[in-house]
């Protein structure tokens, strides 16, 4: 009695469909992910030479060159400022407001957006600063105690 030998099958496993699948996700992510913070609006910010990171649930406050207000993306007029901030206030556990003004800016303006933020409630105002990393501190800055 003779056996016929058995020949062994090859597993070959497609992937094609995967790879398909792999990138269609690939490009949707791409396609809906955002990568700038805000498009229409520059704004210089200023310089300082020291500078702390925070992390917090934050309302972010951008003041334009010209004066424009935004809110946490929402273009707000000076008039209305304190009613948009307590309703954004109101929303979040214990904000902090993230100033991100213009350096061109006039003083009075982040005063008075300031005094509101406090009128509202918020406790912790940040305002936004580019780190000069080029100049270090002057000789008397390194003798002054803290």
């Amino acid at each position: 009695m003779q056996f016929g030998e058995r020949k062994k099958h090859k597993i070959i496993v497609n992937i094609t469909s995967l790879i398909d699948v792999m990138f269609l996700l690939l490009i949707f992510f791409a396609v809906t992910s955002t990568f700038l913070e805000h498009p229409g609006l520059t704004i210089e910010l200023p310089t300082a030479k020291s500078s702390d990171i925070v992390e917090t649930k934050e309302i972010i406050v951008i003041v334009a060159k010209d004066g424009k207000i935004i809110v946490n993306d929402v273009e707000t007029e000076k008039g209305d400022f304190e009613k948009r901030l307590k309703k954004v206030f109101d929303s979040s556990k214990e904000p902090t407001m993230i100033l991100k003004a213009d350096k061109d800016v006039s003083y009075g303006l982040i005063i008075e957006l300031m005094d509101s933020a406090k009128r509202v409630g918020l406790k912790k105002v940040v305002a936004f600063t580019k780190i000069d990393l080029q100049s270090g501190p002057t000789p008397s800055e390194k003798l002054k105690p803290f």
